[in-house]
C-alpha cells in the first residue's frame, strides 16, 4: 500500500472501535480549507497527526475504497479520501518517472 496522500484527505475521524461513527465516541477533523463543515471541527495540524500515524503503520491499514482505518486496541483512525481525480493520475505518473530517475 502507498502512503496517504495529505492533499488528497476530505476528513479524518479518531474514536473507539466497535462503536458507531455518529461522533458520540470520537471526532471527526477537516482539513483548514473545508467549507462544508463547522469551523471548531477544522483543524489540518489534527488531520496530519491521523495521516502520519496511518502512513508510519501501514501494515496495520485496512481499506475499502477510499476509506483507510487503522485500529490499535480500542482505538480507530480513519482517514476519508477526497474523490481520484484525473489530476491525481497525472501526479502519479510523474512521481513514478522521478523515481525511476532516481
Amino acid at each position: 500500500m502507498k502512503p496517504i496522500k495529505l492533499y488528497r484527505v476530505e476528513k479524518v475521524y479518531s474514536g473507539r472501535t466497535q462503536n458507531c461513527y455518529c461522533g458520540c465516541s470520537g471526532t471527526y477533523w477537516y482539513p483548514d480549507a473545508a467549507t462544508d463543515c463547522p469551523p471548531d471541527e477544522r483543524s489540518s495540524a489534527r488531520v496530519k497527526r491521523i495521516v502520519n500515524k496511518l502512513n508510519k503503520n501501514l501494515d496495520s491499514v485496512v481499506s475499502g475504497g477510499d476509506i483507510f482505518i487503522l485500529t490499535i486496541g480500542r482505538h480507530d483512525w480513519t482517514v476519508y479520501m477526497k474523490p481520484y481525480t484525473n489530476l491525481d493520475m497525472l501526479e502519479d505518473k510523474s512521481e513514478e518517472k522521478s523515481c525511476t530517475l532516481n
